[in-house]
Formats: C-alpha cells, sequence, structure tokens
C-alpha cells in the first residue's frame, strides 16, 4: 500500500468517550480498584503523511503529546502513520519505535499506531500495529495478513485490564480477523485503516 502524501499538517482532533458495556454490580462506587473503568478517554489523531521516517515520527510523538495533555488515556493513530516514502533501515525504525515507547511512558497513556516497513525477503510494503502499554513495553504486534499470508491471526490485549483487539483495513474482509477475538473476550475493537488516493471522494464545491 503507497498512499499518496497528504499536506504537511495535522487535520481536525477527535475525542471519543467510550462507554464499556462491563457488569460491575450494584453501583460504579461500589466497585472494587482493580476492576476495569466504566469509561474510556481515546483520542483519534488524524495526520497527514510526511515524506521521511523523522517526518512522521515527529508527528506521532507531537500527537501523542496533545492527546495526553487532554486527558486522553488511549492515543489511537493510522495505518502506516509510521513509514517513509523510501525503504527505511530497520535500525531507524526501531529507533522511531523507542521514541513512541519513552513518550508514552512519559505520559503515562496507551498507544496503538500503524507502521509500514519492508523485509529482507518482501517486494511489498508490509503493514503492521503496534500497542504500547503506559509503562512503555510492548503489549501487542500484529501483521497485516492481507500483505503476509502467513502472518498469525490477531489476538487479544489489555488496556486497563478491558480485552481488546486491533486489526488494519483491509482485513475486515477476512471475517475472521475482526470476529474471533470478539468471540474469545474482547470488548473493544480497534480498526486502524489508509486508503489509497484513488479511494478519496473529492470535495463538494
Amino acid at each position: 500500500m503507497s498512499p499518496a502524501p497528504r499536506p504537511n499538517r495535522f487535520s481536525a482532533w477527535v475525542y471519543l468517550s467510550v462507554t464499556l458495556l462491563l457488569d460491575f454490580g450494584s453501583t460504579a462506587t461500589s466497585r472494587s480498584a482493580d476492576l476495569p473503568p466504566e469509561r474510556l478517554k481515546v483520542g483519534v489523531v488524524q495526520m497527514a503523511l510526511g515524506r521521511t521516517l523523522a517526518d512522521n515520527r515527529d508527528r506521532i510523538v507531537n500527537g501523542i503529546s496533545k492527546a495526553a495533555d487532554r486527558g486522553v488515556r488511549v492515543v489511537v493513530l493510522p495505518e502506516a502513520a509510521l513509514r517513509g516514502q523510501v525503504r527505511d533501515n530497520p535500525a531507524a525504525i526501531q529507533e522511531a519505535i523507542e521514541r513512541i515507547r519513552q513518550t508514552a511512558r512519559m505520559h503515562g497513556v496507551y498507544v496503538l499506531f500503524g507502521g509500514a516497513s519492508h523485509s529482507s525477503a518482501a517486494k511489498n510494503e508490509q503493514n503492521w500495529i503496534q500497542v504500547v502499554g503506559p509503562d512503555g513495553r510492548d503489549l501487542y504486534r500484529y501483521d497485516k495478513i492481507y500483505d503476509q499470508h502467513r502472518a498469525k491471526m490477531p489476538g487479544i490485549f489489555e488496556i486497563d485490564g478491558i480485552p481488546c483487539n486491533a486489526f488494519l483495513c483491509a482485513d475486515r474482509w477476512l471475517r475472521g480477523v475482526e470476529e474471533i477475538p470478539i468471540q474469545q473476550g474482547a470488548r473493544i475493537s480497534f480498526e486502524l485503516s489508509c486508503n489509497f488516493a484513488s479511494e478519496w471522494v473529492a470535495p463538494w464545491r
């Protein structure tokens, strides 16, 4: 997938309050401290792609910081947010991911972001999701099956004790990718997408 670069700017910020359909008993005040929260504040960073890996890394880090300043607990970024326009050195990608981990730890937030890279054997770009916890540790990694037909099925990870799953764009066509984790207990499902430029509809004038 090679979406055309968008203008160098962030578009509108969207903040969602996700209500969880969990049975906590009689009242919220009687909940045990180790039970999952009834609500999570989720920040969706709608970012334009830059031309270099460093550009996109910095936009991701800036987006995490802005979301955290608004009291967000979970920061979600698009598919392939961490990428460049050429084949990036794997070491440079890992350095960029480490910056994201550090930012998540600094602000105490969960971060879900997509990336794109080439393996030594792959002829096409491969997309993936990574989830980082508020302590900066990796919680989840999933490679897009559309790009890698032998990739593993996505599983479940937890956000503040709440089972979740996440997948990428075209993998929604594989019903099991979306539905099996929910059958396994996921209460929140995240889909990260980034369309080809040809799929965008021209704005009305």
